[in-house]
This record gives structure tokens, sequence and C-alpha cells, in this order.
């Protein structure tokens, strides 16, 4: 056996049983041998990745891709490098070149889109999954993405198509549930987006996403006892969600149960001492209870604590 044959050999076996160590050394012996093996500089960059070396395994699957186009797949292996390294443009930037070699291979236009949505780039998002044949090959889990960037674009009409498509595809979809009833409730169709929230809660009785949707629908249609249960739900399933907290005491509130009301915005407070709306709901229970120089004190707070935010960015 060659020597270079060999040390390939032992590289394999000492990666296959996990000695991923022993394996870097046998790959190294083998690349010193002959460096325009790109199959040792690719295997020797999975065991360093295996290791959390991370950037040496990115140097790897770099000197690979100068063996020739045929390694192109290699760039979807540095576009997942890129991503566990919070390097979203850069992996971008690997699939683009892969889809450059390689149009054909559909699927990568939908991990690039995935990540241009993460950037905010929505136009860009939608055009590569509109690129990805996702009724057609029955994609539920594409569908339900493409859905969520059209929402984010303001277009809840085809959002809403996409997600039926992927109930169609997928009937036991619950998050396709939660964001076709939350487009119905947009449209003023409560009892359908009711509807959509409780099928989504029968699908996963964990999904606190969908109690809350529920529970607002709940609040618009004044029924504030059922509103609480929810939020009560969603505090249970999620302790730190305190947004929930709020919801709660608003429905208090309304409900003339204005020392409930200040029992919950206190605990809603004492999480967070600067939630600038527990505060401004905090002096409006006070007001109603008469307390008023407390209760615009609070107000006044809020509004402070509201002005001090930074502005949002503005894109072009």
């Amino acid at each position: 056996m060659k020597q270079n044959h060999k040390d390939a050999f032992l590289a394999k076996n000492a990666k296959d049983r996990g000695d991923f160590d022993e394996a870097i050394y046998y790959y190294s012996r083998a690349i010193t041998r002959n460096p325009q093996d790109a199959d040792h500089f690719i295997q020797r960059g999975f065991c360093k990745k295996a290791l959390g070396d991370l950037r040496g395994c990115m140097v790897d699957f770099n000197q690979a891709l100068k063996a020739g186009p045929q390694y192109f797949f290699v760039y979807a292996f540095m576009a997942d490098l890129n991503c566990k390294l919070n390097q979203y443009e850069a992996a971008i930037e690997n699939y683009t070149s892969l889809l450059k070699l390689r149009p054909d291979l559909t699927a990568h236009y939908y991990q690039r889109g995935l990540l241009k949505e993460k950037l905010g780039d929505y136009q860009g998002a939608i055009i590569d999954m509109l690129l990805v044949d996702a009724p057609k090959c029955g994609n539920p889990e594409l569908l339900l993405d493409r859905g969520k960037v059209l929402l984010n674009m303001g277009e809840a009409q085809a959002a809403f198509l996409s997600f039926d498509c992927a109930i169609e595809s997928s009937p036991e979809m619950a998050d396709a549930y939660l964001y076709r009833g939350m487009i119905h409730e947009r449209m003023g169709r409560m009892e359908e987006g009711f509807s959509d929230f409780c099928k989504a809660i029968d699908l996963n009785t964990g999904f606190s996403e969908a109690y809350m949707q529920r529970g607002r629908l709940y609040m618009h249609e004044k029924l504030f006892y059922d509103a609480i249960r929810d939020f009560d739900k969603v505090r249970e399933i999620d302790p730190s969600n305190d947004y929930c907290l709020v919801l709660k005491g608003i429905c208090l509130l309304c409900n003339d149960s204005q020392y409930q009301a200040l029992s919950t915005f206190y605990d809603v407070i004492n999480n967070d001492p600067c939630n600038v709306e527990a505060i401004r709901y905090l002096g409006l229970a006070r007001l109603m209870l008469g307390e008023c120089e407390k209760g615009m004190t609070d107000i006044i707070k809020s509004f402070e604590l509201w002005s001090a935010q930074p502005l949002p960015e503005v894109h072009p």
C-alpha cells in the first residue's frame, strides 16, 4: 500500500471511530504527500468541525475549492459554517457561488432566502423562495417560511395563500394555522381567526403564541375572562413573558377589577422596572381608584421612559 493511501486509510478509520485528533494527524500527512487531493482537505475540515475548530475547518474547505468547480458542494458546507459563526452575508455569498455553478440545486435558493430574510432583505428573500417550486414538491415548511416572508413584506393575501397551501399539504402544522388565523383577524374575519387559533392549540397544547393571539382576539371581543385565562396559560408555558401580564392587567381594568390590575402591573414592574406599558397602565389604574397624584406620576414616568428610547433605524 502506498504511504499516501495508507495515511488516508488510517485517517478514515480514526474518523469513523471518533478519534478526530488522530484523523487530523493522518489527513495532514496525506495532504503533505499530495496537496492536490481536495478530499483530504474536506475530510480534515470535518474533523476540525467536530472538534469545534470552525475557522480551521473553513480554511480546509477553502483549500478544497481550489481543486476545481467539481467541488461546488463545498460552498454549501462553508455557508453552513458561516451561519454557525453568525456570518450571514458570507453565507449568502457562498450560496450564490454555488448557485452560479449549479442553478438546478434549487433547495439552496430556499436557504439563501431565509438568510436574506434574517438580514431584512424581504424582497430578495421572496424572490429566492419563489425559485423553489414548493407546491409541486409539497414542502409545507417552505410554504410556511414563504408565507412569513410575504407577511413581513405586507403582502397579507399572498401570505394567506401560502399558509393555506401549507395546511393543505400538512394538516397537522400548528404554525400555519396560527399565521393564517392572524391574517383572518387582520382582515376582520374574527370567527375564522378564532377557529384557526383553536386548531393550532389543539395540535400543540404548549403553543404559547397561539394562546396569546386567541387571548388578544378575546380582548377585542370584550370577553375578558376568557382572555385572562389564555394569558395565564401563556405565562404558565413561558414564565419570562411579561407582555401577557400587561394584557391581563388591561383586561382586569376593563372588567373593573382595579386592585387585581394593580397587583398584576406590579408583578411586571418587579421583573422589569422600565416596562413602559406596565407603568402607564399602573398610572391609569391609580387614577381610576382616585389616586390622582400617584397616577399622574406614573403616567409622566412612562412617557419619559418612552421618549428616552432610541428611535428605530430607518432603512432606505
